[in-house]
């Protein structure tokens, strides 16, 4: 229903007649950049009222547990958390956890590919009616930028091929870039794709940042 030189965005109709949304990358076509329900062929987004919990959202790999980890381990806290998603992709991760955190300065979306964002925008409901920030701009940039601010919860759900992205695997990266900007009592969540030893390497990396 959408193409560009880099972004497809196909609706599947299923066998039990629901209708499947992808966004997939046209160089890497067998991972699924995000997929949500719509209710028929290029219907426009209409995004689930009210919005389930959390706990629900295994579509989302779990990262969304992020925010309710953060909660647990601030429960004095009366603030809403600030969150940052770095690779928003078609942002159902972003609408999701806007939905259970609040206003829009809470939930940073942060995609560098423009023609991600436009379909985000055309498709997926990511538009100015969105209830998050989203920002083009790449990861590292972003966090070494006036923008960022201090960060309560950091989902990285970023790729080059491999989760995350070689520049985000690294000891340096954690140390010079990341670390600095998030707060006390923080949570990160991590999607890794990758071998059991790619998996290990970045655990040993956090285990030596992270304190």
């Amino acid at each position: 229903i959408h193409g560009t030189r880099k972004v497809s965005v196909v609706d599947t109709k299923n066998d039990d007649c629901t209708v499947t949304r992808k966004l997939v990358l046209n160089e890497r076509p067998n991972l699924v950049q995000t997929a949500i329900q719509v209710e028929s062929i290029a219907a426009p987004y209409c995004p689930l009222s009210p919005s389930p919990p959390l706990l629900t959202q295994t579509h989302l790999g779990g990262l969304a547990m992020a925010v309710p980890f953060w909660r647990l381990n601030n429960s004095e806290t009366k603030s809403s958390p600030h969150c940052v998603l770095i690779g928003a992709g078609g942002c159902s991760l972003p609408a999701i956890l806007a939905c259970h955190i609040g206003n829009a300065p809470s939930v940073v979306a942060i995609e560098p590919c423009r023609e991600v964002l436009l379909a985000s925008k055309l498709w997926f409901g990511a538009d100015e009616s969105a209830k998050f920030s989203l920002v083009c701009q790449t990861g590292n940039d972003y966090l070494q930028s006036s923008l960022c601010r201090a960060i309560d919860v950091l989902i990285i759900d970023a790729d080059d091929g491999l989760a995350p992205p070689a520049s985000m695997r690294t000891q340096s990266f954690w140390e010079s870039i990341a670390l600095p900007t998030l707060s006390h009592n923080c949570v990160v969540g991590v999607n890794v794709i990758g071998n059991q030893n790619e998996r290990d390497e970045l655990q040993n990396v956090l285990r030596k940042t992270l304190p």
